[in-house]
């Protein structure tokens, strides 16, 4: 099984709500280092690395938190 059909039948399809917070943390995070960038307080190297470690973090905890589903608990006594 190569990588493509991995991501496909193990990863969930997110929301629209999921998509809007995503897009935004992303959005911002850019910005952020883009005005880090221009100010000479980050390097080039170091504004491509946090970005694709964003990437990476946002698709691990998209692909387990976000699909995650509410169980109940019993207390034990």
């Amino acid at each position: 099984m190569d990588i493509f059909q991995i991501f496909i039948r193990y990863y969930p399809i997110w929301s629209s709500r999921e998509t809007i917070v995503i897009v935004c943390i992303f959005l911002f995070s850019s910005i952020l280092a883009v005005v880090l960038l221009r100010t000479g307080k980050i390097k080039l190297s170091q504004a491509i690395s946090g970005m694709l470690l964003l990437i990476y973090l946002l698709l691990v905890i998209g692909s387990t938190v976000f699909t995650r589903t509410p169980k109940k608990f019993f207390a034990l006594v």
